[in-house]
């Protein structure tokens, strides 16, 4: 029988893994997606870019015109200036050269302001490709950015699902493993009642008929469970013991575990633990179980049982300002616990039964916050059993 715990992390590694692989395919569908989205990226921005590249191919062409003017405008220049000189008879005068050169400096400006112009045209042109491919890294960007982001965000839920599953999981499995050992003390101490009531009073009665029949070890184990029932003990503790004592022989598989349940029982009760518990704790370790688990477990779900369909009342003002606070459910359970209908339940199931109620109260009023007042508040038994009663369901 495996532990809340064992349960969980079983659970746990499973849907880990199971995530995992979901995780990679996951990414290696987004890395396609994005090959495909980055070449759609990079065909329409390459387009762009070409158009752009074509303007800047013809430029030379674009402002030739502009240079053919300027040529046109300085031998215009030239030819008034030698017909004006001409008419002035100073054809190679010193105002004539001066003239001549004014307009050469003209005809270099002209052509530095094209040269300037066109240099400028280029530029923008250039700029433009650089803002496009920009433009084009960035769109990649976003979108890688957005698809991790996206499976992520799906990674991060997977997990907090995966973690509430594998704690419900756990919980039911845990919950139908008490229910189950419960159900098989009760058959088997049943049972094993009957065989030793059986034998008690077979025996009792071949002693009344002073019978020779019996052994030595029958005769004394009689004696002296009568002697223990004379001194006060129970008709079931005084037999226990006498059997540990004078052990019937080991002759049959029978006979081996009434020994070995008869021993238990008297080494549970000297321990401390009381009939009920000894007879679970016997019980398992004549079936070669461990004897404190199976009481632990018989404890947790007698008291689950005893309170399992029961609803913490709360007063107007707690129900409606404290519902989810810790101290004021806690308060309410133990309330609830210690009236006459679990008068039976002994001091330790009515806190286990206490614990089961607070969690499923603080799982009603606070979801996947109970865990977390749970695990701060509780230990043990009562942690254990206030999870089961949370669901164990929900993400700290």
């Amino acid at each position: 029988m495996a532990s809340y715990d064992e349960y969980y992390r079983a659970n746990l590694e499973n849907g880990q893994q199971r995530i995992d692989e979901e995780n990679a395919a996951a990414k290696k569908r987004n890395e396609e997606l994005m090959r495909q989205i980055g070449a759609a990226i990079d065909q329409s921005a390459g387009a762009q870019e070409n158009t752009y590249q074509q303007s800047i191919d013809a430029a030379p062409s674009r402002f030739q015109s502009a240079y053919d003017a300027n040529t046109i405008g300085e031998l215009i220049g030239r030819r008034q200036l030698q017909e004006s000189m001409a008419n002035l008879g100073l054809t190679d005068s010193g105002l004539s050269r001066t003239q001549d050169t004014a307009l050469t400096v003209a005809r270099q400006n002209a052509d530095a302001s094209t040269r300037a112009g066109q240099t400028e045209y280029v530029n923008k042109l250039k700029s433009a490709i650089d803002t496009v491919r920009a433009n084009a890294a960035e769109q990649k960007a976003e979108k890688q950015i957005a698809l991790d982001a996206e499976r992520d965000s799906w990674y991060r839920k997977a997990i907090a699902q995966m973690q509430s599953d594998a704690q419900t999981a756990a919980a039911k499995a845990w919950e139908a493993d008490q229910t189950y050992a419960a159900e098989k003390y009760k058959a088997d101490t049943e049972a094993a009642a009957a065989v030793e009531k059986a034998r008690y009073e077979a025996l009792t009665a071949q002693a009344k008929a002073r019978s020779t029949a019996g052994t030595n070890y029958d005769k004394n184990r009689l004696a002296y469970a009568q002697t223990l029932m004379k001194q006060g003990a129970t008709e079931e503790d005084a037999w226990a013991t006498a059997v540990a004592r004078y052990p019937y022989d080991n002759s049959s598989a029978e006979n081996k575990k009434t020994n070995s349940y008869n021993s238990a029982y008297t080494k549970a009760k000297n321990s401390g633990y009381s009939s009920e518990y000894a007879r679970v704790y016997a019980e398992a370790a004549a079936n070669g179980e461990d004897g404190k688990d199976a009481v632990e477990a018989y404890k947790c779900q007698k008291a689950i049982g005893a309170v399992k369909n029961k609803d913490i009342t709360l007063g107007w003002w707690d129900s409606v300002f404290h519902n989810g606070n810790f101290d004021t459910v806690k308060a309410a359970a133990d309330k609830l616990v210690s009236g006459e209908e679990y008068a039976a339940l002994s001091d330790e199931e009515k806190r286990l039964a206490s614990a089961y109620l607070v969690g499923s109260q603080l799982r009603k009023a606070n979801g996947g916050g109970a865990l977390t007042q749970i695990g701060k508040k509780y230990t043990g038994l009562e942690k254990r059993v206030a999870y089961a009663g949370a669901g164990a369901g929900y993400s700290e």
